[in-house]
């Protein structure tokens, strides 16, 4: 009878915990789902049938992606001097990316697509193209901003930037001098700066890092596959949560005219953004077409802002929203804190319809006149 009466017990609690498991696994399914949605610069409009033709299989499907764009490093990596880079240009948007591949080569998506037939670009244009590739599939997936790193460990880091120097720069730089720098970069572990595709994998129950670059990696002598190692990319939140260590280099993470920590930030509330399904304020305008002419683009202006020139409020309101994406928060969360923030708001965030923010707007605009009614 003890025994009948422990095993009914037991029972109970195994269904219990069973259904609490059960209740987080659909909420977190749930969460996960909304990134499905596509961006202003994801939405492939009526070329969606293009994407969707791809493989089922994420490393099929990026092994064709891979080879209908080219990394504008990559063709000095190939001893292609730039007087012969004569490849496809077009926007940054993926409606664009695929009108211009459907009127280039064969006009499909395939394994055979010929160099001068694919469209040039870099790492923002290519997370672009594989975050929309995911969504057309009906899997989650997001655009992440940070930076690669420990690039230097690879026994080919020298090489690479002598390609890049040989071939890619209209006027290269003295060879014994270009070669100190880089073993200055090589000394304080540059990170350079990057744009990776996060998707959800409904097996493992983790966001796994997409690449569809890998051989950018492997010219380092790197042995990368299409999926990121940890160890070769940093998000922005944990480079800025790191920027106060003792072991924190300014010069590894500086980029053009903004010192690191500038650089970080800048990086980090483009991430923030995107993960608000916001993508690249201040470089597109709102039907998402990049702006020429953004040196006088107050949004800009705003994100390059010199880390000297932060208020207090700005960098507490900063250290707040690196702990929240350290934290792998959920969209409700990220929401949350965007409507409070005193320092972070921008205006092109209200004008998208595509972004979290904006939709939420609309709901609850919706919900007051129907509550009025």
């Amino acid at each position: 009878m003890k025994n009948n009466k422990v095993n009914f017990i037991y029972t109970i609690v195994f269904f219990l915990i069973m259904g609490c498991n059960s209740t987080n696994n659909n909420s977190l399914q749930e969460y996960h789902s909304e990134y499905i949605k596509y961006g202003r610069l994801t939405d492939p409009g009526e070329n969606v049938y293009m994407l969707q033709s791809l493989p089922d299989d994420i490393n099929e499907m990026s092994e064709i992606a891979n080879v209908q764009g080219v990394h504008i490093t990559m063709l000095s990596q190939w001893k292609i001097p730039r007087a012969e880079w004569n490849l496809a240009h077009a926007n940054h948007d993926i409606k664009d990316i695929l009108d211009t591949l459907k009127v280039k080569g064969n006009g499909k998506l395939t394994k055979d697509r010929k160099l001068e037939d694919r469209v040039l670009g870099a790492c923002t244009k290519e997370s672009i193209f594989s975050a929309a590739m995911l969504k057309s599939k009906g899997i989650p997936a997001r655009i992440r901003v940070g930076y690669l790193t420990n690039l230097y460990s690879g026994d080919k880091a020298i090489e690479f930037w002598r390609n890049v120097n040989k071939y890619g720069n209209p006027n290269p730089s003295d060879s014994a001098a270009f070669d100190q720098f880089t073993l200055y970069m090589k000394k304080v572990n540059k990170a350079i700066e990057h744009w990776v595709t996060e998707y959800w994998d409904a097996n493992s129950k983790t966001w796994k890092v997409l690449d569809i670059r890998p051989e950018y990696l492997q010219s380092y002598g790197l042995d990368v596959s299409y999926h990121l190692p940890d160890i070769y990319f940093e998000f922005a939140h944990e480079a800025w949560l790191a920027r106060n260590d003792s072991a924190f280099l300014n010069d590894a993470y500086s980029e053009g005219e903004l010192d690191g920590k500038s650089h970080i930030r800048y990086q980090m509330l483009l991430d923030f953004y995107s993960l608000l399904n916001h993508d690249v304020p201040g470089l597109f305008d709102d039907e998402g077409k990049y702006i020429s002419n953004n040196e006088n683009n107050d949004e800009l202006k705003f994100l390059k802002k010199n880390y000297d020139d932060l208020s207090q409020a700005e960098i507490n309101e900063l250290d707040s929203l690196a702990v929240l994406l350290n934290n792998q928060t959920n969209i409700d969360e990220l929401l949350d804190f965007y409507s409070t923030s005193k320092t972070l708001k921008i205006n092109s965030m209200f004008e998208d319809r595509y972004s979290f923010v904006f939709i939420g707007q609309q709901k609850k605009a919706a919900n007051n006149k129907f509550e009025i009614k």
